[in-house]
């Protein structure tokens, strides 16, 4: 249960990172 929330918030917290490396270099 733990792994999941966990797993869940790095993804959002990766997806988060990947769109401002994108508006960043675009």
């Amino acid at each position: 249960m733990y792994f999941s929330i966990i797993q869940r918030s790095l993804s959002s917290s990766f997806n988060f990172f990947f769109v401002v490396s994108f508006f960043t270099y675009a």
